[in-house]
């Protein structure tokens, strides 16, 4: 199984301002069938990352007359979460995708609404398959292989502080 992956640093012009005009594109030749199929998804390009959080609680101790005696917040938990806010994720469906099995998906979320198109064919045929995202700061237009397969209203303001990562996904901190 192949770990290869690039992680480029977060800069400000990796995310999405109002009215930002900006495209990706490239070059994709993804495997018949794919190594990693612990999850359903396997990343291509994305502003995705691991937030840690944190759960508090509260413990209380009584006297034997129930008055509150003294209360001590303590943290019960610590957990990596994924991000709800990112201008851009595309993902290949593996094989556990049923019929989405080998196709596209591109997704983009500000933490209160997430937008999602998927390809209506698989790019899991080991040919060379042209992808690209256009957002002319109204409209988002996805194309496979110069053929636009979905168009929506993009998100505005879609700032956050991980790294752009090609071919992997939560290695904002360098892990494995």
């Amino acid at each position: 199984m192949c770990e290869s992956y690039i992680i480029t640093r977060d800069r400000e012009q990796f995310s999405k301002a109002n009215e930002d005009e900006y495209s990706i594109a490239f070059w994709i030749k993804a495997p018949v069938s794919q190594s990693n199929e612990i999850t359903m998804y396997n990343s291509i390009i994305s502003k995705r990352g691991v937030i840690e959080e944190q759960v508090y609680g509260k413990n209380q101790k009584y006297n034997n007359n129930d008055l509150l005696i003294t209360t001590n917040h303590i943290s019960s938990s610590i957990t990596d979460k994924m991000t709800d806010i990112y201008p851009y994720d595309f993902e290949l469906i593996n094989s556990t995708g049923g019929g989405d099995a080998g196709k596209l998906r591109f997704r983009q979320s500000n933490g209160i609404e997430t937008v999602e198109a998927t390809s209506s064919v698989s790019i899991c045929d080991g040919d060379y398959h042209h992808i690209m995202m256009t957002d002319d700061g109204v409209t988002v237009n996805l194309y496979l292989d110069g053929v636009n397969f979905d168009s929506f209203s993009g998100l505005d303001d879609i700032h956050n502080k991980h790294n752009l990562i090609f071919g992997s996904l939560n290695r904002d901190n360098n892990q494995g």
